[in-house]
């Protein structure tokens, strides 16, 4: 699975996305989703997914599920937002967004584990949510390109797990767009 991303992850921007993701300054929200929009409308018009996806063809985003306690702890589901954002600054239905992964509890925060902690700590850990089997089955009837949204990547192991479970039941995600990587 392709994995693009719109910037690195460090300086202003690392700095900005620890300020909207951990601090919640929404204000950043607007400009995340403008930059990540026009990435997604690139790829799918001009650059590496143009030869996949058509101007008729619905794309499917789908964001990456976070921790239940990040949630709360931030009051706000900013990757969530994220891919609506995306959705909305589309603004028809050639673009939707289905909540459907989500992560048991057990997993940690990511940040400091190495590449191989990291693998583990999503292992069997993203799910389905209760009633996602009806949304996959639209999914796949309409076979819509799926596209896995995020806002970092850093190892891809929570990006690999996502397109696994997708997979097994059914689902083939065809790219991850995410706003930085490590």
């Amino acid at each position: 699975m392709p994995v693009w991303s719109v910037t690195p992850y460090r300086g202003a921007i690392r700095r900005a996305l620890v300020q909207w993701k951990e601090h919640g300054r929404t204000d950043l929200q607007p400009v995340l989703v403008h930059r990540l929009a026009y990435a997604l409308a690139s790829l799918l018009t001009d650059g590496e997914l143009s030869g996949l996806v058509g101007d008729t063809t619905p794309v499917m985003l789908i964001p990456a599920p976070s921790r239940w306690l990040a949630h709360r702890k931030r009051g706000a589901h900013p990757v969530r937002d994220l891919a609506w954002g995306i959705g909305e600054e589309f603004g028809d239905r050639r673009v939707d967004v289905a909540e459907v992964l989500r992560l048991r509890l057990g997993s940690r925060d990511a940040v400091g584990l190495t590449a191989a902690e990291r693998v583990v700590n999503v292992r069997g850990k993203v799910v389905l949510r209760r009633n996602a089997g009806t949304v996959l089955r639209a999914v796949a009837e309409r076979s819509p390109h799926v596209i896995l949204i995020d806002d970092i990547v850093t190892t891809g192991a929570l990006l690999r797990e996502s397109a696994s479970v997708l997979r097994r039941h059914g689902v083939t995600v065809t790219a991850a767009v995410v706003f930085a990587a490590s």
